[in-house]
């Protein structure tokens, strides 16, 4: 049992869900209509996430969003995909998003003069609490054991919170005034519909453009961290394939878990290989680290040559370092 790491799993799962809803969050909220308590409430969920992000410094779960990229941990020496100022604007919208969901779940959970809740048809339905709760006890379970938690395992949870949170768009501003109320039932001839969609009518321009701010820096990030990923992993893989070609065996090289993992002809077992320059060489017996690829220069090691490959698939520029142990 491990009850240290699942507060930790939970601390980074909130903020990954926070930056997977964040379109979401752009679309729904509505901080000038909020009472105090959901006001308030809010301003600490984001100043919290602040303090976990830049003081505590936890991040999002492994192993898809980090300033090195995609399954950073797993490879050779380290780069930088994204820049320190992209990063922390990532992470500040992180936290506003996770500070306007808890507004918005709050605000729903209060009755205030002037809104209405939402239609029987739009509350959550129990399949749908049912789904969710069952997800979040088998994550935290698997956490509380000891096992890593992925930010995979959350992509589930995001269209069952999203039916609930875009069903609160259903609500309307309820008439507070007497003068309004005598207004209202006073006959008069029936407007035009703007919208056959009443959800649509409902979200003003400016919760418009947020989501849509949202949903283009989720895709820009996506886009990103997809591309550098692939861009690096062929770089690395036909680097490893040149070495090949000039008679170098397969398991001689090490050019990350996926070449290792590929080429081995035993099953992987901590511990049964030789030590390398990175723990995953360990796991296979039938490895020997004398050539290795890196994503940045490597102490002890003879330069072979440099690869330069783009950074993002199609734009930028990263270099990869081909480097001879001298224990072989």
């Amino acid at each position: 049992m491990s009850p240290a790491a699942a507060g930790r799993a939970v601390l980074a799962g909130g903020l990954t869900l926070a930056l997977f809803l964040l379109p979401v969050a752009g679309l729904v909220a509505r901080p000038w209509r909020w009472g105090w308590p959901a006001r308030l409430v809010a301003l600490a969920t984001t100043a919290l996430c602040a303090v976990l992000v830049f003081v505590a410094r936890i991040g999002y779960l492994p192993n898809y969003l980090a300033p090195g990229g995609a399954y950073a941990s797993a490879e050779h020496g380290r780069q930088t995909i994204f820049a320190a100022p992209v990063w922390n604007a990532v992470l500040v919208l992180t936290c506003l998003s996770a500070g306007l969901l808890v507004g918005t779940a709050v605000q729903a959970r209060l009755h205030t003069p002037g809104q209405t809740a939402a239609p029987r048809g739009r509350r959550v339905d129990r399949l749908t609490a049912a789904a969710a709760g069952l997800l979040v006890a088998g994550t935290l379970g698997q956490a509380l054991i000891g096992q890593e938690i992925y930010d995979r395992y959350l992509i589930t949870l995001v269209p069952l919170l999203c039916g609930p949170l875009l069903g609160s768009l259903a609500a309307r501003p309820a008439a507070t005034s007497a003068a309004s109320l005598q207004a209202s039932a006073a006959p008069r001839a029936a407007a035009p519909a703007r919208s056959s969609n009443p959800s649509r009518a409902s979200v003003p321009t400016t919760s418009r453009w947020a989501g849509a701010v949202g949903l283009v820096v989720v895709a820009a990030l996506s886009w990103s961290v997809t591309a550098s990923t692939l861009a690096r992993d062929g770089a690395q893989w036909r680097a490893a394939e040149r070495l090949v070609t000039r008679g170098v065996s397969a398991t001689d090289i090490d050019a990350g878990f996926e070449w290792l993992g590929w080429h081995s002809s035993r099953p992987m077992v901590t511990g049964s290989g030789v030590v390398g320059a990175h723990g995953y060489t360990s796991s296979f017996a039938d490895t020997r680290a004398c050539y290795t690829v890196s994503q940045s220069p490597l102490p002890d090691m003879a330069m072979v040559e440099t690869v330069h490959y783009p950074r993002f698939a199609v734009a930028g520029s990263s270099t990869l370092w081909v480097q001879r142990s001298a224990d072989c």
